[in-house]
């Protein structure tokens, strides 16, 4: 597959596809149709079936008005089918805070990402001394 698509004077992505297939993909799920999603979401006439066309790519504001129109988190709208088959089912034995802190953990840099699990470590093993000096 081609890394871009250009139609219309327009470059689409293949990030801006994905979109696109999961913005279709959600509208399924909750069974509506791109005219009340417009409506809901407040977005004009037309450029949801631009976007699912792969005509037009959704801007971060149309991508925020639509996931908060269907309640869903944005990192919805970036995830692979293949990420989705896995984390579904692990997904349904996770408390809300655990989903929370995923859902933020996506919008780290990789610096980030390592900064926050060393730290946790650290947590962890100290939560573990304290649990050890309480028994003695």
């Amino acid at each position: 597959m081609r890394d871009k698509v250009t139609m219309a004077k327009r470059t689409v992505t293949k990030t801006d596809m994905l979109v696109a297939r999961n913005i279709k993909r959600l509208r399924g799920i909750y069974s509506i149709s791109r005219r009340e999603l417009e409506e809901k979401a407040g977005i004009a006439y037309g450029i949801l079936d631009q976007i699912e066309t792969f005509h037009k790519p959704a801007g971060k504001t149309i991508q925020k008005r639509i996931t908060d129109a269907l309640a869903c988190p944005l990192t919805e709208l970036y995830m692979e089918e293949t990420l989705r088959k896995v984390m579904e089912p692990a997904a349904l034995y996770l408390k809300e805070r655990q989903k929370r802190l995923l859902d933020a953990a996506e919008h780290l840099s990789d610096r980030q990402v390592d900064e926050t699990l060393d730290f946790m470590e650290w947590l962890l093993a100290r939560k573990n001394m304290t649990r050890g000096a309480k028994k003695k």
